[in-house]
């Protein structure tokens, strides 16, 4: 049906041959992220999320990415042991936890490797697609499981 999302898996021999560089996350936290301490008095409405190596999200307390995909998981009739997540930032924290399957990237801040119940590698080494191949055709769900 036309309203059906469609999902494709791309095998290793169909990879691109060069991959996109991308920027390691520091070792630490650049200096804006010691701004946080400080805004969140000013503005207790609001979570600051480290999200990027050069910025952090800024949103309403209530408001997470599982807010979000539960709306979806009602309308389908699913419930959260149906969700495969991936995260590496403080922003993908209440993805995980709610999550069935929620993995941290190796290359994820510590506060999300500790929230997460599953750990894969990192993005620059295709920590998702690797995952996503080995639990649809390895059916190996628990690989990775700290």
């Amino acid at each position: 049906a036309a309203n059906k999302p469609t999902f494709a898996l791309v095998s290793k021999q169909k990879r691109l041959k060069t991959k996109p560089r991308l920027k390691p996350w520091p070792r630490r936290k650049p200096n804006w992220q010691l701004q946080k301490p400080k805004l969140k008095p000013l503005l207790p409405q609001f979570t600051f999320a480290w999200s990027a190596w050069n910025g952090f999200d800024v949103f309403l307390n209530n408001v997470t990415k599982a807010l979000t995909v539960q709306d979806a998981l009602e309308y389908y009739g699913l419930g959260w042991e149906n969700v495969l997540s991936f995260g590496d930032a403080e922003n993908d924290t209440a993805f995980l936890v709610a999550a069935g399957y929620g993995y941290a990237m190796a290359n994820a801040v510590p506060e999300v490797k500790a929230a997460a119940r599953y750990m894969c590698e990192s993005c620059e080494d295709d920590g998702v697609a690797k995952t996503i191949e080995r639990l649809v055709l390895g059916g190996e769900i628990n690989d990775g499981h700290k």
